[in-house]
């Protein structure tokens, strides 16, 4: 038997929708919270795929069995653009290694530009590495977690494999190449802008004891990709100084 009060019938124990709405919203909370931690579980489990076209040295295409074919780019590495020197060779060696071929795709995130960013296996080959041991990318310094990469670039380096026969001039790291402006603005600078601290730009030092602080060594790592300077690869270049 209900419970009357001022005339009214008061139903015990039914909820108010106060109480529908705040069940509503955990239950949104929920749900939105399972399908996060379903999407980071799919994007760092490796899935096989096939490698269906090459953009640049670090960038190919994968068909997609669930739609539409997927832009990747590649992990940790950066390679010289479309108009720098090496830039055509990287894009073939790239594509010798994958095009046309199965690989398996690890995702480890997006760029800012909406690209799916991925490590890629092929025939058991980590083709970042294998692109940097070929002398055919860089290691990226901004966003490099493998630290391995940077002996591998410098044993390319050392032995001149791919690009690092080119001339000092010719080897610019394509991030610098990108902020200079590309071909036009470095084909035409003097080489003082390649040389000078203070641009940006890579000089013609090559070892620590030419170095004059450490923020000047850790630039020529970062921004010039001279690796050397941290041969045992521990993120610290030129101990002497940056200690």
């Amino acid at each position: 038997m209900g419970v009357e009060r001022s005339g009214r019938r008061l139903a015990l124990g039914r909820p108010t929708s106060r109480d529908r709405r705040r069940g509503l919203l955990s239950l949104g909370l929920a749900i939105t919270f399972a399908f996060a931690l379903g999407a980071i579980s799919c994007a760092a489990r490796p899935s096989s795929t096939t490698v269906v076209g090459v953009i640049d040295g670090d960038t190919v295409v994968i068909a997609s069995p669930r739609g539409p074919e997927m832009r990747v780019r590649l992990a940790e590495i950066d390679a010289p653009e479309k108009g720098q020197p090496w830039g055509s060779k990287s894009k073939e060696t790239l594509s010798n290694l994958v095009y046309g071929k199965a690989v398996v795709l690890t995702v480890t995130g997006q760029d800012r530009y909406g690209r799916t960013i991925a490590r890629l296996q092929a025939a058991g080959q980590d083709v970042s590495a294998e692109m940097v041991r070929r002398g055919a990318a860089w290691a990226y310094r901004d966003y490099l977690k493998q630290k391995t990469l940077l002996q591998v670039e410098a044993d390319a380096r050392r032995e001149r494999r791919g690009l690092w026969a080119l001339s000092e001039r010719e080897t610019v790291p394509p991030w610098v190449w990108r902020r200079g402006g590309g071909a036009s603005t470095l084909q035409s600078a003097p080489l003082s802008f390649l040389q000078s601290p203070t641009s940006g730009g890579c000089g013609t030092k090559h070892s620590c004891r030419e170095m004059s602080s450490c923020a000047e060594a850790r630039r020529y790592v970062k921004s010039c990709g001279l690796s050397s300077l941290d041969q045992d690869g521990d993120g610290v270049p030129c101990e002497v100084l940056c200690r």
